[in-house]
């Protein structure tokens, strides 16, 4: 049976979703779109289905016929973004924005069948948050400077979107996610993060005990991977042409470490090449011990990155 009309009337318009040749409105909440039947019926197999006069939630009385979806309004209001306009992805930012907005449109793409919006929100959660370490270990936003957790606040999206879908592919995000969501505060880990609606996404209790529980792995985890910086014979490459001064530049080298916190931090994958290089030359150890510092650090922490999945209890 069909809903009454005046059931799908309280709805607040969405300006940039609110065409005037529209020929369909869809609700979610307390959200109304006007877009076009035949795009989504284009796009989206769910969306066509759902068309069908004898659909329960389909209301055709008046002009423009309505349809009541049970779906977040935010999500929908991305997922139809993306479909009327090819450079909305782009235009977002690449951290603060991507993992909220990948993650809307994911849910629903996955829903409804709309493979295009799916491969291409997968694709860009892709770029900003890579699943190798080797393209983890290359970018810039995940190096020491100017790596800043609160960039990556809206991660706790994808957690929620993996668990409520539990797909495969959006499975493999969780190490990188849940790893990222340990390096933030802990106001944000337990209030969640606001959302560009102004709600708030919140972590499951079972998850937000994972992270708990991630951060005291990751701080020893840390702890082993910064040994190469130890003032101690270990440290110095087995060809150092002038192991008594660098023994000397290290002990200088691990005091800046300690006042900078890198000992005692949970981000143990964080990239420290360039501040190794640049304190390295400062304390004048030689080249040759810079450059094993840096491999035995990449090597742990390519380890570390191995064993996201069990410190995690992915």
């Amino acid at each position: 049976m069909a809903l009454a009309h005046s059931e799908l009337q309280n709805f607040e318009r969405v300006a940039h979703l609110w065409y005037d040749d529209g020929n369909v409105i869809l609700i979610a909440g307390d959200r109304g779109f006007r877009v076009h039947r035949g795009v989504l019926m284009q796009r989206s197999p769910g969306f066509r289905e759902l068309f069908l006069p004898l659909s329960p939630n389909y209301c055709s009385t008046g002009a423009c016929p309505m349809l009541r979806l049970p779906d977040d309004p935010l999500h929908l209001d991305f997922a139809l973004s993306a479909l009327y306009d090819r450079f909305f992805f782009g235009d977002l930012d690449m951290h603060h924005k991507i993992p909220e907005v990948a993650s809307g449109i994911i849910s629903l793409a996955h829903k409804y069948d709309i493979q295009v919006l799916h491969k291409e929100a997968i694709h860009r959660l892709s770029e900003a948050y890579p699943r190798s370490f080797e393209r983890f270990n290359a970018m810039s936003p995940f190096q020491l400077d100017p790596f800043s957790a609160d960039d990556h606040a809206s991660l706790l999206s994808v957690i929620n979107a993996a668990r409520q879908l539990k797909t495969s592919e959006l499975n493999t995000f969780l190490p990188i996610a849940f790893y990222l969501c340990c390096q933030l505060d802990a106001i944000h880990l337990v209030q969640g993060v606001v959302r560009s609606d102004c709600s708030r996404e919140c972590l499951s209790l079972d998850d937000l005990r994972r992270c708990v529980a991630g951060r005291m792995n990751l701080m020893q985890a840390n702890s082993a991977a910064t040994l190469c910086l130890r003032p101690s014979a270990e440290s110095l490459d087995p060809c150092c042409p002038m192991p008594d001064s660098c023994i000397e530049s290290l002990v200088a080298l691990a005091g800046d470490a300690l006042q900078e916190d890198i000992f005692a931090s949970c981000d143990a994958l964080t990239n420290i090449d360039r501040w190794i290089e640049e304190k390295g030359e400062e304390r004048g150890l030689c080249w040759v011990c810079i450059n094993y510092m840096k491999q035995r650090h990449e090597e742990a922490r390519r380890e570390i990155w191995d064993e996201l999945p069990k410190i995690f209890e992915l």
